[in-house]
């Protein structure tokens, strides 16, 4: 979806975008992405079922919340 708007834009309104702000884009999109999805790896790994609604009502899993909030900061 990005990708179209930076190249439909200059076509449909015949300005470029700027060329700094479009590279801070991808790298602030590129690192939040790898923020959120990387440590549902190791989350994973550790046994951790999705689709749970309240993690902290199995007290085997405690020690991954501290994860889950680094995720939830990286997808704000």
């Amino acid at each position: 979806m990005f990708a179209g708007i930076y190249h439909w834009f200059p076509k449909m309104y015949g300005k470029m975008m700027n060329k700094d702000l479009g590279y801070l884009h991808f790298w602030i999109t590129a690192i939040a992405a790898y923020g959120v999805f990387f440590p549902m790896h190791f989350v994973g790994l550790a046994g951790l079922p999705r689709r749970y609604y309240n993690n902290t009502a199995f007290p085997i899993f405690d020690d991954l919340l501290h994860i889950n909030k680094v995720m939830t900061v990286f997808a704000i």
